[in-house]
């Protein structure tokens, strides 16, 4: 497949999801501040959630593979005067300097593992980084309109028809952000195909493109508790929560 959360997804990303919603940031605030320390948030992208939970005065480290994200992660929190740990690495082959006591993954990030042999090796990883008894937080949710517009095309459908979308943004300094996709659902895998063109224009010429791919994967939630179990954990707490940019969300919070 082609890269994933470069450049210009990075800026798109920015401008449509700058910063998770009140809920949704008093939801982890109030997780957080239940456990002493240490936290990491793992696959923190550019700090859609990081930075307003470091203004609530929590010290949290963020690890990401995107070098791209952790750019804009970096430079906003400087901007806002945060101080912030950044760490710059693929989460299958992640080694850290310390053991955390919480460590969690929002809006779905986990899912965007798409092979399950590296997602459950993801998830023993982060479990070996764990202190004894620690936390892992991961939030998922499940396309139901996807899948219930594709079965009433057809019960027996293997894939949905492509979904195709186009969305245009002005950013603050006066360029033209385009994101046009096009999403594809496979029922039995469980998958959601995304195919985005991105372009940037200014003084209506073109300037910069980028093209992307990346699949979403989703869990069931029985499936995702043995998932859990496989890797070691066990106490699994479920929780269904509504936030804002993600109104069905499922949290599992699993004991190492």
């Amino acid at each position: 497949m082609k890269p994933s959360y470069q450049n210009l997804c990075t800026e798109f990303y920015d401008l449509t999801k700058p910063e998770a919603g009140p809920k949704e940031v008093a939801f982890y605030r109030d997780l957080l501040k239940a456990t002493k320390g240490p936290f990491l948030e793992a696959m923190c992208g550019s700090g859609r959630l990081l930075i307003p939970l470091l203004r609530t005065g929590l010290v949290i480290d963020g690890v990401d593979n995107s070098a791209h994200m952790l750019k804009s992660c970096r430079q906003r929190c400087e901007n806002q005067h945060l101080h912030v740990k950044l760490l710059n690495q693929p989460l299958q082959d992640l080694t850290l300097s310390q053991k955390y006591s919480l460590i969690f993954i929002a809006i779905g990030s986990f899912q965007l593992i798409k092979d399950r042999i590296e997602a459950l090796r993801i998830l023993k990883n982060l479990r070996q980084n764990l202190l004894p008894g620690g936390k892992l937080i991961i939030e998922t949710f499940i396309p139901w309109d996807g899948i219930k517009e594709g079965i009433r095309e057809s019960i027996l459908a293997d894939q949905s028809d492509p979904i195709i979308s186009e969305r245009t943004i002005q950013s603050p300094d006066g360029f033209e952000m385009i994101n046009r996709s096009t999403v594809t659902l496979y029922f039995k895998e469980q998958l959601e195909m995304h195919q985005t063109h991105y372009e940037k224009r200014g003084h209506g010429e073109l300037l910069l493109t980028e093209e992307e791919e990346y699949a979403v994967r989703w869990y069931y939630r029985h499936e995702m508790e043995l998932f859990l179990e496989k890797a070691g954990f066990s106490c699994i707490e479920i929780k269904d929560e509504s936030f804002e940019q993600t109104p069905q969300a499922t949290i599992y919070i699993a004991y190492s």
